[in-house]
């Protein structure tokens, strides 16, 4: 996990305006030729189940909170960035979209991406035929600047400073 925090910029950044965690992950800047000299498709998975569990954690301490029921996440992928050096990752997605199928279905409740390339309908061209179609309907990709889109569903003291927010 110190590997993966030391080559991947995410960071779970508090709650949405429906009390969903919010995670955000800066996969533009991933350098997949590295991570993958570091760890192994197995090891990313196990963090990938690491950081899907405590969602669910947060998601049950939301609830709990809050009087009703949270089982999903809000997350925020930044692509800024991004280049056919991320196609090394493919085969993580692709595992990660069976797993998430698999095992927390219905877990997400929105997904933004932020800051995508043009390069990005090449990658979502592969990726989407892996995403069921009710999780599609949860993806918004929002082109130009993200903060008002962002605000509408995040308080300002969770949001990242860089997309318009406090935290």
């Amino acid at each position: 996990l110190e590997t993966y925090k030391k080559l991947v910029a995410s960071k779970h950044h508090g709650f949405d305006k429906l009390g969903r965690p919010i995670y955000v992950e800066r996969v533009g800047q991933i350098h997949y030729p590295t991570l993958n000299e570091y760890l192994t498709l197995d090891d990313l998975m196990d963090i990938h189940v690491y950081h899907m569990e405590l969602s669910a954690k947060m998601c049950a301490e939301s609830s709990k909170k809050l009087g009703k029921d949270v089982h999903q996440g809000c997350h925020i992928v930044d692509l800024a960035g991004m280049s056919m050096h991320h196609r090394h990752g493919l085969a993580f997605i692709q595992r990660c979209a069976k797993v998430d199928e698999a095992y927390y279905p219905e877990t997400m409740g929105k997904l933004y991406i932020i800051n995508a390339p043009r390069i990005f309908g090449f990658f979502w061209g592969i990726c989407k035929a892996w995403v069921h179609p009710n999780t599609q309907r949860k993806i918004e990709v929002i082109s130009g600047e993200p903060e008002n889109e962002l605000r509408k569903a995040i308080p300002l003291h969770f949001l990242p400073v860089e997309f318009g927010g406090q935290n």
